[in-house]
């Protein structure tokens, strides 16, 4: 990996992994908002399925283009909208994308720890 490459990897894995502001919330009903990927998957797995495929239809899926345009994460907005039916794929897809991204900044982290530990040695 490049290290001019670091930065944009780790500001993009940053921004998808953010809390929102609330004007950037997905508004479920007026007593209930996603505010960030990880809190997705906990109101997903408690939401009412009627409400679910409120948001989640075949031709349009709500979610799918909430994180495309606030979270900023086209790939998996792709694979959330080939998965608008099965709600627990949704939500493993979530799981396992967070799981990755939050890899990514350990292993990024742990990159620039050592380039650091190796200039001071010089």
């Amino acid at each position: 990996m490049l290290a001019t490459s670091i930065p944009d990897e780790v500001r993009k894995a940053q921004m998808i992994l953010r809390i929102l502001t609330p004007d950037e919330y997905f508004v479920i009903d007026d007593s209930q908002a996603i505010q960030s990927l990880e809190h997705a998957m906990e109101v997903l797995d408690e939401l009412p399925e009627p409400l679910y495929q409120q948001f989640a239809k075949p031709d349009k899926n709500d979610f799918a283009i909430w994180i495309r345009h606030t979270i900023g994460d086209h790939d998996l907005a792709t694979a959330v909208e080939m998965t608008a039916h099965d709600r627990k794929e949704l939500i493993r897809r979530l799981e396992a994308r967070i799981a990755y991204l939050e890899q990514l900044l350990d292993d990024i982290a742990g990159q620039l720890s050592l380039e650091e530990q190796l200039y001071q040695a010089q």
